[in-house]
């Protein structure tokens, strides 16, 4: 092909483009937008006691050329400056930030949502809430959490409207994910920011989740203990011993002993009871647990002592 050609072609090709262009911006079209809400002019010891979301979508239709400089410029922000505004509590529509970007676009939005904002004030004040770690984890076959997560630091100072704070005991984290987890997770994450008039101190907090290699273990002729027994009462049990299988961490069944398990039956309960069988208590170290029994029930006879 000819170098003339292609010179031919670009421009044709150039010259189209522009043609469709200037069509298309003399249609109409209908675009939408996020604008940041922005709230300025807080008078001293006060804050926002309701809220607010962190912005607004707008809808904008309008000829293209018009639409242009909303799509391509700098971005949409609505400023709600409460200098400005004479009453204590105020209802914003899209009305009253309209006139606000009018004069800088040159364009008015049709609709927003939400279609009302809501803005209140209250007395500013500062409480101490506890942390509540918001995650969802699994883990890889035969691990699992042993003992609680750990929070540092447990509790967080919230400053705010009084009216937020008032039934406030506790606050979440920021929602984390943690998958097929085979050792122990230590993570930093942010308080939550849900709602944005609040401002948290420290504003991040660290997370522990300890996690370890499960196994079983079977502890044969556990000793069965009657509770509560009255001096001139026995009780005969079927079973006077207990096969149990224990779950947990590796390193703590290599720890655990017989003398640190307990089986017990109260006799207040064979009081109560009217099927003569009862099932036997176990009782563990923290973070095991019993995943079987043998016998599962006991059956029993109570008699007075000769």
């Amino acid at each position: 092909m000819k170098s003339g050609n292609v010179h031919i072609i670009l421009a044709t090709t150039l010259f189209a483009l522009l043609l469709w262009f200037s069509v298309s911006m003399t249609d109409q079209y209908q675009i939408q937008v996020t604008a940041p809400l922005v709230v300025r002019g807080i008078p001293v010891g006060k804050a926002i006691s309701n809220p607010l979301p962190r912005s607004v979508r707008l809808t904008f239709n309008d000829y293209g050329w018009r639409l242009a400089k909303v799509a391509w410029g700098t971005g949409v922000e609505w400023v709600i400056d409460l200098d400005a505004l004479p009453l204590r509590q105020h209802a914003l529509t899209l009305r009253d930030f309209g006139d606000q970007i009018s004069g800088r676009l040159g364009v008015l939005p049709i609709s927003m949502f939400p279609e009302t904002l809501l803005v209140s004030l209250d007395t500013i004040t500062t409480t101490r809430v506890a942390v509540q770690p918001r995650y969802i984890a699994t883990f890889r076959e035969g691990f699992a959490q042993v003992g609680q997560t750990i929070v540092a630091p447990e509790s967080v100072t919230v400053t705010g409207a009084s009216r937020l704070l008032q039934n406030m005991r506790s606050w979440p984290t920021a929602s984390r994910t943690f998958d097929q987890l085979r050792q122990d997770v230590e993570i930093t994450v942010p308080i939550s920011d849900s709602i944005p008039s609040l401002v948290f101190h420290p504003d991040r907090v660290q997370l522990r989740i300890d996690v370890r290699q499960f196994a079983e273990k079977t502890f044969p002729g556990i000793p069965v203990d009657v509770l509560s027994l009255p001096q001139n009462r026995e009780v005969i049990l079927a079973s006077p011993r207990l096969d149990i299988v224990v779950r947990g961490a590796i390193d703590q069944l290599a720890a655990l002993r017989q003398n640190n398990i307990r089986v017990t039956i109260d006799y207040r309960e064979i009081l109560a009871d009217t099927s003569g069988v009862l099932d036997p208590v176990v009782t563990l170290p923290p973070d095991m647990r019993v995943v079987k029994k043998s016998p599962e029930r006991m059956s029993y006879v109570v008699r007075k002592k000769q």
